[in-house]
């Protein structure tokens, strides 16, 4: 990684962190770390649940802030947060993979954690990993032709990243729709 990439990244890792410990709150539940994919669970109320339509976050409580879209060292990535502050949910394109990545961390330690990104018309569960930085910051890296990415450009209505410390509900946004469909190299 260049120097100026990695001084770009400290820099939005620092002002995420920093936003998100400020906004926090309540007290974390982690889920015990589990295998790279997402498996279903064994158990019959797990399976009933995962027959029923997921319900739609409420728009109520989206997140506040806004969607921005950048390019730092050519690479393009959108970040959503409140106005004139660093972003604390980002979902970048570097090399031909699509990087989201969401403010705060867990013990290093734990390992990796568990999300749903949950949407009105269905759900994807996702594996973020501590990013390894100073800073707390989860992360996850997706082929750009992902179900996920496709369901990021197809939702019209405010989309939940459920695990951590806390829901996080964004609105969709035409920001991350453009790095996603510059990552697909459309």
């Amino acid at each position: 990684m260049s120097a100026d990439r990695e001084i770009f990244r400290v820099v939005l890792l620092a002002g995420a962190a920093a936003l998100f410990a400020a906004c926090g709150g309540g007290d974390r539940q982690d889920a015990p770390a589990g295998e790279e994919t997402a498996a279903g669970g064994t158990d019959a109320a797990a399976e009933a649940e995962d027959a029923a339509p997921p319900p739609a976050p409420a728009s109520g409580d989206v997140a506040e802030g806004d969607w921005f879209y950048k390019e730092s060292n050519g690479y393009p990535w959108a970040g959503y947060g409140p106005p004139r502050s660093e972003a604390f949910f980002v979902i970048a394109c570097e090399d031909g993979r699509l990087s989201l990545q969401r403010a705060g961390g867990r013990d290093p330690a734990a390992g990796d954690e568990r999300f749903t990104v949950r949407f009105k018309e269905g759900e994807e569960d996702i594996v973020m990993a501590d990013a390894g930085t100073e800073l707390p910051m989860m992360t996850v890296s997706l082929s750009p032709d992902a179900r996920l990415a496709g369901m990021l450009l197809e939702t019209r209505a405010p989309f939940a990243i459920e695990g951590g410390a806390r829901a996080l509900i964004l609105p969709p946004d035409d920001s991350y729709r453009r790095v996603i469909r510059s990552c697909r190299g459309a």
